[in-house]
């Protein structure tokens, strides 16, 4: 999964740097600035949000122009994002007012139950009260949340 993702970022960072040569794009600004609370993000929840943080802060360079705070957990689930509330403590103990949260939950829940699809109403529940613990929390009444979920893993997986 980590090379697909790598190799995914890779291209389209790859393209993206190829496009904006054809188009004489001055990055000097932008790799030359220091990084401000504006646009700052917040990824939390389970791995897929922890490496796709490292690999936009240091990969894509989102570091080079806002802040980017990883409180994301490996191999979390969102039953224990909801009841340990792990998201109030990382929105409160925040160093920057967030503009974004980069949010990631669901597949361990699945993955960990062997795919019992007969829980998908408690994992959404779960979510949706972490995703009310953010905004509830956050001194930012405009912040914008990115929910990343995941496909129904196939019977071969569990």
């Amino acid at each position: 999964m980590k090379s697909i993702l790598q190799s995914t970022l890779t291209t389209l960072l790859l393209w993206t740097a190829s496009a904006a040569n054809n188009n004489n794009f001055d990055y000097t600004d932008y790799i030359n600035s220091e990084p401000s609370e504006d646009g700052a993000i917040l990824l939390l929840g389970d791995s897929w949000a922890a490496i796709a943080g490292d690999y936009a802060a240091n990969i894509c360079g989102l570091s080079n122009s806002r802040y980017v705070t990883n409180d994301a957990q490996n191999g979390s689930t969102a039953n224990q994002w909801a009841e340990k509330e792990s998201a109030v403590e990382s929105v409160q103990k925040a160093e920057y007012d967030y503009d974004y949260v980069w949010l990631s939950l669901g597949g361990n829940d699945f993955l960990d139950n062997k795919c019992d699809i007969s829980m998908a109403d408690q994992v959404a529940a779960d979510i949706v009260t972490v995703i009310g613990h953010i905004v509830d929390n956050s001194p930012n009444e405009n912040i914008k949340i990115l929910y990343f979920g995941y496909s129904v893993p196939s019977t071969d997986i569990c």
